[in-house]
């Protein structure tokens, strides 16, 4: 399956300030092709999110590195990385990529 969505990921980054806070600011953009954007699926019972971390989106796309925290731009909307889901380890050898569960931030 080819890409057919381009998207731009800003990795967070985290540092500590003079107090010894840790603090999180975020990258230079990077441009990454995704299979699909649909919006996200809840299921009762399953994943690992926190109840107040609910996503509005997901990413279909190749592996790649993404971590939560992480800022997306899809279709000119920010949005926060709240869960990745790797499929890249089945027992066949067949590595579709990864999902990305995607807030909206304001």
């Amino acid at each position: 399956m080819k890409p057919r969505h381009t998207v731009y990921r800003r990795p967070a980054v985290t540092g500590v300030d003079a107090l010894g806070n840790t603090t999180v600011s975020h990258g230079p953009v990077i441009e990454l092709a995704a299979y699909g954007v649909a919006p996200h699926l809840e299921r009762t019972g399953e994943g690992s999110m926190v109840e107040t971390d609910r996503a509005d989106i997901d990413i279909f796309m190749p592996k790649t590195e993404v971590a939560t925290g992480d800022l997306f731009t899809v279709d000119g909307r920010d949005y926060r990385v709240v869960k990745v889901d790797d499929w890249t380890m089945g027992l066949t050898g067949w590595q579709p990529g990864i999902v990305v569960a995607l807030k909206g931030v304001t």
